[in-house]
């Protein structure tokens, strides 16, 4: 079920009507009604792969169990390792089966040797990648006792299949969420209001900028040859601008949505484009992910603490897996290392100051551009048309650019991003300005909420990018 259909929104009513209905009854009643609509929620298409999400959740509810009881005893050790293999084995097969069958019979076809193609195809699971991680998570929190195991099967259930950020995150953490799971939440009108308007903006992102720059990539990338070198310069930022509107406005709806049920979700993004280098701009990126990958990889592997060449292979090594958990595909391993050298190269560099600096700008501009560029290997089919992609960007040619539209657009986004810098989100009123006042604000909702009617029916609807993943 997408977040930008009707379904969804009569969902989320009928939904938000039931659970502050049982407000008054026990906490457990308003967990087990967020477990059976998050259910329903990822069911809704293809109903048969909530079987390997109950199983994740499940198997890593059953270890925690299990470790929380006995931490010392090699029962525990083997509940661990069993769950952990479960469900990275489950996320390994669906996700990478097909990459490595097509490899390895494209290498024993180069070696001489005949190979039939392998026929079963898998299809990959809406979500698996963040569900997994969050389980993952959680396993090895309670076998390093920060976080204490859940007893009730039900709290932890709707802890992991909490349906906001099911398919697309943020990646939650057992130490964040699931002590909500374990208290009543009471109706907040405030938190309630302020999430409606952090659903707003996420729309806005979504439908108006998202998918307007969408367009004008797909078109370029149809045929990168006759677009002409300004034009693929452009199509590059767009697409940079495409999937930051989509993913961090499917974020805000999350993170809004979840305020509509007392529970606060993690922030995902925050202003990545306002940073003056590419590490910086990655401590702002889909921080969830990247938290998990420093917590649970980085730190492990020995992160900073054995000299500069042991850091440095650590970070590409992160960086490669965050490619990899992005898609399994070469262009997605060459997109993660584009980014992990340019993090190394940004670390070695002076930093700026804290403080705001007119040439800030210009730092901004030409890390968001190299963000920008490693994002055609991201965007393109196969790491032979990513290259292909970067020598036509190279090769001067001239056809009249088109599309500032959408540059328009993504500008304006960033526009009041700027001016909400230091806010939780594009909407949230804050202090006495214009905003404080009532008809104001209610103008400026009903000017937005049309605006994303008009481009939700004037165009074809485009599914959120990270719903692959």
């Amino acid at each position: 079920m997408s977040f930008v259909s009707v379904t969804f929104v009569v969902f989320l009513v009928a939904v938000f009507g039931l659970y502050w209905a049982l407000g008054g009854k026990r906490r457990q009643w308003q967990n087990a009604l967020l477990l059976v609509a998050s259910l329903v929620f990822y069911g809704w298409v293809e109903w048969q792969l909530t079987g390997l999400l109950l199983l994740a959740g499940l198997s890593s509810w059953a270890a925690g169990r299990v470790i929380g009881h006995a931490p010392d005893k090699p029962s525990a050790s083997l509940a661990f390792w069993s769950a952990i293999v479960l469900n990275l084995g489950i996320l390994g097969l669906f996700k990478y089966f097909n990459f490595f069958a097509d490899n390895f019979a494209a290498v024993f076809t180069a070696m001489g040797w005949r190979v039939d193609a392998v026929t079963l195809r898998l299809v990959l699971p809406v979500g698996i990648s963040f569900y997994t991680f969050q389980a993952v998570a959680y396993v090895v929190d309670v076998r390093r006792r920060t976080v204490e195991a859940c007893r009730n099967v039900i709290d932890y259930l709707a802890f992991l299949c909490f349906f906001p950020q099911l398919v697309a995150g943020p990646i939650e953490r057992a130490t964040s969420l699931l002590p909500q799971m374990r208290t009543r939440r009471t109706f907040d009108s405030a938190l309630a209001v302020d999430g409606l308007r952090q659903m707003l903006w996420g729309f806005v992102k979504k439908v108006v900028v998202a998918d307007s720059c969408g367009v004008i990539v797909d078109q370029v990338w149809h045929n990168p040859a006759a677009a002409g070198m300004p034009q693929l310069w452009l199509a590059s930022l767009l697409f940079a601008m495409q999937i930051y509107a989509d993913f961090s406005g499917y974020s805000d709806i999350a993170i809004g949505c979840g305020k509509l049920f007392g529970i606060r979700l993690r922030r995902n993004f925050d202003t990545p484009f306002f940073a003056t280098n590419m590490a910086r701009l990655w401590r702002r990126w889909h921080m969830s992910l990247m938290e998990w990958f420093r917590d649970y990889v980085y730190i492990p592997l020995g992160g900073s603490r054995h000299g500069q060449i042991r850091r440095a292979v650590n970070i590409l090594i992160v960086f490669l897996l965050s490619g990899l958990w992005h898609g399994a595909a070469w262009t997605f391993v060459l997109w993660g290392l584009f980014n992990g050298v340019l993090v190394l190269l940004s670390k070695r560099a002076k930093q700026s100051s804290a403080d705001f600096r007119p040439a800030d700008l210009l730092l901004m501009f030409v890390t968001t551009m190299l963000f920008a560029l490693t994002f055609v290997a991201f965007r393109a089919p196969s790491t032979f048309e990513a290259f292909r992609y970067y020598h036509l960007m190279l090769t001067p040619s001239w056809v009249m650019p088109y599309g500032w539209h959408a540059l328009a657009y993504a500008m304006a986004m960033l526009a009041v991003e700027w001016v909400s810098r230091r806010r939780a989100h594009g909407l949230q009123i804050v202090g006495h300005g214009a905003l404080a006042y009532a008809p104001v604000r209610w103008l400026m909702y009903y000017a937005l909420v049309m605006t994303v009617i008009v481009f939700y029916l004037s165009s074809e609807q485009v599914a959120f990018i990270y719903f692959r993943f």
